[in-house]
C-alpha cells in the first residue's frame, strides 16, 4: 500500500501499474484503493480500456464514488500540469500539480514540487523527439511557488489582488481562512474571497463572504461590480471557446475595469496576466486571436 501510494504521489505511473499487476488483489487488504490508484496510472499511460476495467472492479469491491472521482480529477490536473510545463508556464504547472496531490489531505508541503520534477523526468524520457527544451522543462520543474500559506500573506491586500488579476481562484479563497476581524482592509479582502468562490461555483461560501463584506462596510455598488466582473470573465472564456475572439476581448476588458487602483498594474499588463492564466488550457492559436483583438504585444 505505502509503495503504491508513493508511486502515485510522484507520478511514477509505469512503476505503479507494474507493482499493482504483481499483487494478488483477492487477498489484499487495501485492494479497493490500490485498484483506483492503478486506474489513474493506466489513464496517464493512455491505457484507457484497462483503466475502465480497474474502475469497474474497484466499484464492485465497494469503492466510494467520491474517492474515485477525487482520484480521477487528480489525474486530470496532472495532465494539465504536464501541458503547462510544455508551455513553460511554471506557476500554472505547479498550481495543477498542487491540485493533483491534494486528494491526499496530509500531503507534505513540498509534494507538488516533487511531483513536478518527477513528471518532468517522465516527460523527457517518454517524448525525446518532440522538440521540447530540456533546459526549459528543468527550469519549470524547479520553480518555487510563492509561499501563500502564512496568515500574513493571506491578509495582504496586494497578494489578494495579484491572485484576482491572474484568476488564481483557489489561492484567492485562502484569504477567507485568515483572521480578518481587525484588519483595516477586511471588507475588500473578504469581497475578493467571494469573487474566488464565485468562480469555483461554491455558492454557500460566496454568499457568506458577500454578507460579511456588506456587514464590514463595503460599498454595494463596488461589490456588485466585482461580482459582475466574474460573470464577464466566464463569458470571455466561453466566447474564446466559441472562437468569438472580438467578443472575448470585450469581456476580458470589462472584467478588469474593477481593479484596485492601489494594487493593480497598468491595464494592458493586467489583461496580459488574466488572459495568460484564464486561457492556458486552450490552443495557442485561440489565445493569439484574443491577444490580437486586444492589440496586446507579448
Amino acid at each position: 500500500m505505502h509503495e503504491m501510494t508513493l508511486y502515485w504521489q510522484l507520478g511514477k505511473w509505469r512503476d505503479l501499474v507494474a507493482l499493482y499487476q504483481q499483487q494478488d488483489m483477492s487477498v489484499c487488504t487495501h485492494r479497493t484503493r490500490l485498484t483506483v490508484l492503478a486506474s489513474v496510472g493506466l489513464c496517464q499511460l493512455n491505457r484507457h480500456e484497462e483503466a475502465r476495467h480497474c474502475l469497474v472492479q474497484a466499484l464492485q469491491w465497494g469503492a466510494r464514488p467520491a474517492e474515485v472521482l477525487a482520484l480521477l480529477a487528480s489525474g486530470v490536473h496532472n495532465t494539465l500540469g504536464l501541458a503547462s510545463l510544455i508551455r513553460n508556464q511554471a506557476e500554472r504547472a505547479h498550481m495543477h500539480f498542487r491540485q493533483a496531490v491534494s486528494e491526499q489531505h496530509d500531503a507534505a508541503p513540498g509534494q507538488a514540487t516533487a511531483r513536478a520534477r518527477a513528471q518532468t523526468d517522465w516527460l523527457i524520457e517518454s517524448c525525446p523527439r518532440l522538440g521540447y527544451s530540456v533546459e526549459m522543462l528543468r527550469e519549470a520543474a524547479h520553480y518555487q511557488p510563492l509561499d501563500y500559506s502564512s496568515d500574513a500573506d493571506r491578509r495582504s491586500l496586494a497578494h489578494a489582488w495579484q491572485y484576482w488579476i491572474k484568476g488564481e481562484w483557489g489561492a484567492l479563497v485562502k484569504v477567507d481562512k485568515a483572521m480578518l476581524d481587525q484588519h483595516p482592509d477586511r471588507a475588500e479582502l473578504i469581497s475578493l474571497a467571494a469573487a474566488g468562490y464565485q468562480q469555483l461555483e461554491d455558492v454557500d461560501n460566496e454568499q457568506r463572504c458577500i454578507q460579511l463584506a456588506l456587514d464590514w462596510g463595503i460599498a454595494k455598488a463596488w461589490l456588485k461590480a466585482l461580482l459582475v466582473s466574474g460573470i464577464q470573465n466566464r463569458m470571455a472564456r466561453a466566447a474564446t471557446l466559441a472562437r468569438r475572439y472580438e467578443e472575448a476581448s470585450y469581456y476580458f476588458s470589462r472584467a478588469m475595469e474593477v481593479r484596485s487602483m492601489t494594487h493593480a498594474p497598468e491595464l494592458n499588463l493586467a489583461l496580459e496576466e488574466r488572459i495568460k492564466y484564464q486561457l492556458a488550457d486552450l490552443e495557442e492559436g485561440d489565445i493569439d486571436q484574443v491577444r490580437s483583438a486586444l492589440n496586446l504585444q507579448y
